[in-house]
């Protein structure tokens, strides 16, 4: 399996909330997109390793925000929900792609964009392209604040502020970006779950050694609930899933384009290792920082002098400098598929043979994206807030809308299978997506003001 993940979809792997590059089928020999009946070249636990590692990311961080904001068990609840619900997207999404290879009785697209034009048409693929864009790009946003943030709090020797940290790594980030080739820091991506567990161990480590409560009486005086702040938290929920969802089509792919059956296994062990992980994080940093309040992001709150904690949040910022390279490259690249496959967007290439130095302008492009991406890490006053509202954005229509509308579409026309519970269970996850989505979307977006 560790050979499996560092050829057919390696490439795409990319931290939690990212995607896969979406490149047209057959550009990439390392991803064998145009031959559905290739024998497998992912093992079940290799899925499952995969799948962990593209979901694992910066959403951890907020994790005790996330508590704090919706309650303890509320918010225990709604977590769950939430990767049950994408568990059963996932679902969808394999069945929508089987109808796919078996209605058209040749090659599938192994691309999230693609899978949803095959369904939906060229609205579906905008809106997945638009849900990528979103959700990769606010991740970068997300990175460097992260970044910027801590560098701050736990280099204070350097005396720079958290804003010229953000500066002093935006150059490093626009020279990346004239990168041709970013396939070998994909491989690279595994230290997030490595940096990832570093850093939940040390968080749990300090709660049980250095809470100024016991953990009953924690128990005893958090809130249940608080549905007042509950909408931030949905959004902040919901931002942890896309990537796993986003990578199920090249997983599919690299796994014989097997049935729901042999694929439920890999996911619903990742989705149930994952929940126990960010669970643990969120629970262990509400109890630990209960008196003083957890922040958004939460290695705000650890001790800048203890060395543990330095070096558990510093190993945490390299990898993110990996992750931000490679979940920036992944959109370039949709963005790049749709521009070559989409004829809407014939007249941009158009324009830039026409300048003379097209290729000129996409390394501005490329550079003023970089650029961009600072600013509003530097101009947004909440790291929490604003993952709040890429998630309720970005991410409900990635996991709980389009692929059920797919879904919908395929059952009303035959091609998929699906009794009258699970037709309604499809038709609920969308308006349980559009309605939680609509108000994180809007509470995050009015505390980002």
């Amino acid at each position: 399996s560790t050979q499996s993940t560092g050829t057919a979809v390696s490439v795409c792997m990319l931290e939690a909330g990212a995607s896969p590059a979406s490149k047209p089928a057959g550009n990439d020999p390392l991803l064998p997109l145009d031959h559905p009946e290739a024998p497998a070249s992912l093992s079940r636990f290799g899925a499952f390793l995969l799948l962990l590692k593209i979901n694992w990311g910066i959403g951890m961080m907020a994790m005790p925000f996330f508590i704090y904001k919706a309650g303890l068990w509320l918010g225990i609840c709604f977590f769950v929900l939430t990767m049950v619900l994408t568990v059963v997207s996932i679902s969808r999404l394999v069945q929508v792609r089987c109808a796919l290879l078996a209605t058209l009785g040749g090659p599938a697209t192994a691309t999230y964009t693609g899978l949803m034009r095959g369904a939906l048409g060229e609205p579906g693929e905008l809106c997945a392209l638009f849900s990528i864009f979103l959700a990769n790009y606010g991740s970068c946003v997300a990175y460097i604040k992260f970044m910027g943030d801590n560098l701050h709090n736990f280099v204070p020797a350097a005396g720079l502020s958290s804003t010229v940290w953000i500066l002093v790594l935006t150059a490093p980030f626009c020279a990346a970006s004239l990168l041709t080739d970013v396939s070998v820091l994909g491989k690279l991506s595994f230290l997030g779950i490595m940096a990832g567990e570093a850093f939940a161990a040390t968080l749990l480590a300090t709660a049980a050694t250095d809470a100024d409560l016991s953990f009953s009486e924690y128990l005893s005086s958090v809130p249940g609930s608080d549905f007042g702040t509950l909408p931030v938290a949905m959004g902040l929920a919901i931002f942890c899933n896309e990537g796993m969802v986003i990578l199920i089509p090249p997983v599919h792919q690299a796994m014989a384009n097997c049935s729901w059956g042999t694929l439920r296994t890999p996911v619903v062990a990742m989705s149930i290792v994952f929940t126990l992980n960010y669970l643990a994080v969120a629970v262990g940093g509400d109890f630990l920082f209960y008196h003083v309040d957890p922040r958004d992001d939460i290695s705000l709150n650890m001790e800048p002098h203890r060395i543990s904690s330095k070096l558990a949040v510093l190993c945490y910022i390299g990898q993110l400098t990996v992750s931000y390279v490679v979940v920036f490259f992944s959109v370039v690249d949709a963005a790049q598929s749709v521009l070559a496959s989409n004829p809407r967007c014939g007249w941009i290439s158009r324009c830039a043979e026409r300048s003379g130095h097209p290729r000129e302008l996409a390394t501005t492009t490329r550079i003023i994206a970089v650029l961009l991406a600072s600013l509003i890490a530097i101009a947004i006053p909440g790291f929490g807030d604003f993952i709040s509202f890429a998630g309720a954005i970005a991410n409900t229509l990635g996991i709980y809308i389009l692929p059920h509308l797919a879904y919908l579409k395929f059952r009303k026309a035959g091609f998929v299978e699906g009794s009258v519970a699970e037709i309604g269970l499809s038709y609920f996850i969308v308006v349980f997506g559009a309605i939680t989505g609509s108000i994180a979307a809007v509470v995050a977006f009015k505390d980002m003001a």
